[in-house]
């Protein structure tokens, strides 16, 4: 029994949820000490991994740790997400994501590298050194320099207005509500991950590129997150851009999903295999009780080899 919710069940609270937002960037640390550098990385990596849920329509669970900076092209503005597996060949989703939130993944990284100066040696440092490099997840929630755990869905509902805890999913309702009557049907189903047949979306018999619908999309989203009232943190003493450090290899991506799918192929062939096996073992003894009350010591079973023993009488 599917324990989501189904349809288009769309919970209101919008303001509640708009108020939220804008409380918790109300009073961001502008130091450039450690204490407040990773309060107000903490906080950045909370309002980000919120504006990607509510432009992306991710759903919410604890594939927010799948996320890498090898995850985004920040130039292009694409996304690539983990949020629901649809089948072994599609494992990810393309999605547009707004300029803003290219911005703000560009100072959260220049902001981990100047934490990384200030806490060598560290659990975090090795952390940070992981998120930078693509390597690892990319967003963290600091407790301090010893204890550090990636962000995931428990830190993604934290402090959510009582209202909304009872829709875990409320955002991407939303987003799919908003893209209705603000985008045509095809970017719509695209963005929310609907690669099938509906309209063509984002498959192999869409009318339109990847890169030119996430294109379309990043005005349209831009609107949205404005409507809801996500805005970026943007305070940061930091005037660098990361764009140029890390981009994706579209190449490489293609190559990995293609190794991912044959392992899982194989893996579904291995698991089918052996339940094969299992039924067969179950279902022997009675094909032998079979064999002997029609034919007695006429067949044997020989692990998963008949045996004929005798030759059967004619008349029998």
């Amino acid at each position: 029994r599917p324990k989501h919710y189904l349809g288009s069940r769309v919970p209101h609270f919008q303001v509640a949820y708009g108020k939220l937002l804008r409380e918790n960037i109300d009073n961001v640390p502008l130091g450039i000490g450690i204490d407040e550098l990773i309060a107000r990385v903490n906080l950045r990596t909370w309002n980000l991994v919120h504006g990607i849920v509510i432009s992306t329509g991710h759903r919410p669970n604890n594939n927010f740790r799948k996320l890498t900076l090898k995850s985004f092209d920040l130039t292009e503005g694409i996304g690539i997400l983990s949020d629901k597996a649809a089948s072994p060949s599609w494992q990810h989703r393309p999605v547009s994501i707004p300029e803003s939130i290219c911005a703000e993944i560009c100072i959260l990284v220049d902001e981990l590298k100047l934490l990384s100066t200030k806490c060598a040696g560290t659990e975090l440092d090795k952390h940070i050194a992981m998120a930078i490099s693509g390597k690892g997840p990319l967003f963290l929630k600091i407790h301090s320099v010893q204890a550090i755990e990636v962000f995931g869905n428990d830190q993604y509902l934290q402090n959510l207005p009582a209202e909304l805890i009872e829709y875990p999913n409320f955002a991407r309702h939303w987003l799919n509500q908003f893209l209705i009557g603000n985008a045509s049907e095809m970017l719509r189903v695209g963005q929310l991950g609907w690669h099938g047949a509906r309209e063509g979306a984002w498959s192999n018999i869409s009318p339109i590129s990847v890169r030119e619908g996430c294109k379309k999309l990043q005005p349209i989203l831009t609107k949205y997150l404005k409507s809801i009232g996500w805005i970026p943190l943007g305070h940061s003493p930091i005037n660098k851009v990361c764009i140029e450090d890390i981009t994706i290899d579209w190449i490489d991506c293609e190559r990995k999903h293609e190794r991912q799918y044959r392992a899982k192929v194989n893996e579904l062939k291995r698991a089918d295999a052996a339940r094969q096996m299992q039924a067969a073992k179950r279902m022997l003894p009675n094909l032998q009780s079979l064999f002997n009350d029609k034919w007695p010591n006429t067949f044997k079973i020989d692990g998963f080899r008949l045996d004929l023993c005798n030759i059967p009488n004619e008349n029998s």
